[in-house]
């Protein structure tokens, strides 16, 4: 399996969307893969997809990896961004942030608290992945 982060630009508006991608196609041969995004599909269909370029970001060895440097690509920040086309946060976040309205304007309040729940639930999702690299020290870890 090859797994990928790919971003797609639309260089005439400066819209963009970040996205992982696990396919058993090698990554060289899956180029006619645009995204599976609403806003991405909707836009390729109507603008044509001579109007989009794709670039590998990142390749990885596991899903999980891919979709760890999705989340730290695409946070609250750029889904709040009218010119990103990601409606949710990156890394199989969940719809905190669902962008369904994104041509309308945001509410300052309801997205600094959503970024503190996705920053919050950051720390953990770190705290979880620093744990399980630390070698372990048997009876003794407790105590850190």
């Amino acid at each position: 399996m090859n797994h990928y982060v790919y971003r797609i630009d639309r260089p005439s508006t400066g819209e963009y969307y970040i996205g992982v991608r696990s396919s058993m196609r090698p990554i060289h041969l899956d180029g006619a893969y645009m995204g599976s995004g609403p806003r991405i599909k909707e836009a390729v269909r109507c603008h044509g997809r001579s109007q989009f370029t794709k670039t590998i970001i990142a390749r990885v060895f596991s899903r999980e990896s891919a979709l760890d440097t999705e989340r730290r690509l695409v946070g609250p920040d750029q889904v709040c961004d009218p010119l990103c086309l990601n409606m949710a946060i990156g890394g199989g976040a969940g719809p905190w942030l669902s962008n369904a309205n994104h041509a309308g304007a945001w509410n300052k309040r309801h997205a600094a608290k959503e970024r503190e729940r996705w920053a919050a639930g950051q720390a953990e999702r770190d705290a979880k992945t620093t744990a399980r690299e630390r070698p372990s020290r048997g009876l003794f870890d407790a105590l850190d």
